[in-house]
């Protein structure tokens, strides 16, 4: 049997781009980035979009997986 660490990716906003939220008069909760896109471009790739502090962005993200 393999045992797998869980690994966890943290994409926060930056903080240039929650002081101009805040400024927007937007709440703290609302300045953080939420994913709302998450899908699979191959078998180990993935685009993901999150809300950014109001400031949208997507990356793409490579899996790789060791034994």
């Amino acid at each position: 049997m393999t045992k797998r660490q869980a690994e966890r990716l943290q994409w926060s906003s930056t903080e240039a781009h929650r002081e101009l939220c805040y400024l927007k008069g937007r709440s703290d909760d609302e300045c953080q980035n939420y994913v709302r896109v998450f899908g699979r471009q191959g078998p180990d790739r993935f685009l993901v979009c999150g809300t950014n502090a109001y400031k949208p962005l997507c990356r793409q993200f490579t899996i790789k997986v060791s034994l």
